[in-house]
Order: C-alpha cells, then sequence, then structure tokens
C-alpha cells in the first residue's frame, strides 16, 4: 500500500503485481539487476497412480508460472 501511495519501494514477486504494472499505478525500476528466483513446489502424496485431477492441476500450474516467467523477462 504505501508504494501504491507514493511512499517507498515495493519487492515482491511480479505476479502478485501484474494489475498494478499494467495500469501504471506502479513501475518497475532497476530492471538491470537480477532479483533471486522464486519457486513453487506443489506437494502430494506419492501414489502409484497419481488422481489424473492432480496430476492436470500441477501441469496447468507449470504451464502457466512458466509462460509469466518468459513473458516477464521480455
Amino acid at each position: 500500500m504505501a508504494a501504491l501511495l507514493g511512499h517507498g519501494l515495493l519487492y515482491a514477486p511480479r505476479y502478485l503485481l501484474a494489475d498494478d504494472l499494467a495500469s501504471g499505478r506502479l513501475v518497475p525500476i532497476l530492471t538491470k539487476y537480477e532479483t533471486a528466483k522464486l519457486s513453487i513446489d506443489a506437494i502430494y502424496p506419492h501414489r502409484r497412480h497419481l488422481p489424473v485431477k492432480v496430476r492436470l492441476f500441477v501441469d496447468l500450474l507449470s504451464k502457466y508460472f512458466r509462460e509469466t516467467t518468459l513473458n516477464e523477462a521480455h
């Protein structure tokens, strides 16, 4: 909120700020510096036959974040 009100800087994952960046409410700075990479882990019980809905959900998350990360790099 402080950054949106012009009272400071914010360091957060881009996917949390996507709407504010797209609208211009926030602007990226220090873009020439690489930041720490974040990871997301899907944890589920190991089973010989993983339920289809779990596999599809993990695949969906993987695709979404892979595409989001690639789009942000450009």
